[in-house]
């Protein structure tokens, strides 16, 4: 199922995760080799490389949180537990995911069991949900995670206080660096937003602003470049304008002709480290008969470069619709224009 959506879609209409948990847990006890093969069924990858890789697959997770308080050793659940944390929290994207897939809630099942998880098995557990909570948190769950700590009279606080406490802490401080509280989720690979076309461009000149938030991606041996579309205004004849970022997140910023391909990068600024970033970019015309055409590239509200680039023609790539698509995974391999692909040498300026 590795890299198959479809294959993927298949296997949890025709057969699904409860079963296959089902056949697990009939076997007995796992081994730590079997726990680590669902985790890499998760990341479809080694789970322990560095850096961490981002999940794929959530439903095995989420089988091995539902297991994890039936593990008769102490130090399998431990394992486990870290394991867990470790690649459920590593980038935004994964936490997203988890979120997604009601792990929250599944955290909280497994604490909730008796007796109490060992102590670094429950901190582990407890600083996850604290990542996943800071991202989104029900009602219903956040009164589940209280109830966490109800005891009799007598029988002293809860082992699990104090750790909550620092859990709920962290979720309204909400640590780290400033995000955004809506966005769009545009990592599936066929995600994008599509704007309809301007018929008759107002003015003379184009500026472009979006704050967007790029996470690295894990290292692949490529067959073509890829590259996430920033945006997109492209005639039916392959002529128009762009922006992008290469796989090492380079924004790059393009003007076609018929006969050219011109671009302007900005090597000096990466934009892949799962921060949220302001990017402005500002097409001018020059003034005749001595003018140039200017680009201006802006990050975080600082101008990071002004060059000379060719003005495109507005008024006709704008009747096209305009395509946004930050989803890794496109190649660099030419623009599908009608029905034909057209590859251009790139020249920078």
């Amino acid at each position: 199922m590795s890299n198959s959506p479809s294959a993927k879609e298949v296997f949890k209409e025709r057969i699904g995760y409860a079963h296959l948990y089902e056949v697990l847990r009939s076997q007995g006890q796992p081994t730590q080799r079997l726990l680590q093969e669902l985790l890499n069924m998760a990341v479809e990858g080694d789970h322990s490389s560095f850096p961490v890789r981002p999940i794929r697959n959530e439903q095995p997770l989420l089988i091995l949180l539902a297991w994890l308080p039936a593990l008769a050793c102490r130090e399998l659940q431990v394992f486990l537990s870290g394991q867990l944390r470790r690649l459920c929290e590593a980038s935004l994207p994964s936490r997203l995911t988890c979120v997604k897939a009601g792990m929250v809630g599944c955290l909280l099942g497994a604490l909730a069991t008796e007796p109490a998880l060992p102590a670094a098995c429950s901190e582990n557990l407890l600083e996850l949900l604290r990542a996943l909570g800071s991202l989104s948190i029900r009602p219903g769950e956040l009164r589940q995670l209280l109830r966490l700590l109800r005891r009799e009279r007598g029988r002293g606080p809860h082992p699990y206080t104090a750790p909550v406490i620092r859990a709920l802490l962290g979720m309204a401080r909400v640590e780290g660096p400033p995000r955004a509280l809506q966005c769009f989720d545009l990592t599936p690979g066929m995600a994008g937003i599509m704007v309809p076309a301007v018929q008759k461009w107002p003015g003379g000149a184009f500026a472009f602003h979006a704050w967007l938030c790029l996470s690295e991606e894990e290292p692949e041996p490529l067959v073509r470049p890829k590259r996430r579309q920033l945006y997109s205004f492209f005639t039916a004849g392959g002529t128009g304008f762009e922006a992008f970022f290469t796989a090492g997140g380079v924004l790059v910023v393009a003007v076609c002709t018929k006969k050219d391909y011109m671009t302007v990068a900005l090597p000096e600024f990466a934009f892949n480290d799962s921060a949220w970033h302001c990017v402005d970019i500002v097409h001018v015309a020059g003034r005749r008969p001595f003018g140039q055409n200017i680009v201006s590239i802006y990050a975080d509200g600082h101008l990071r470069k002004t060059a000379q680039l060719r003005f495109p023609s507005l008024h006709e790539a704008c009747r096209n619709n305009i395509c946004l698509d930050l989803s890794p995974g496109h190649g660099l391999d030419g623009r599908l224009t009608g029905h034909k692909v057209v590859n251009w040498d790139i020249k920078v300026h």
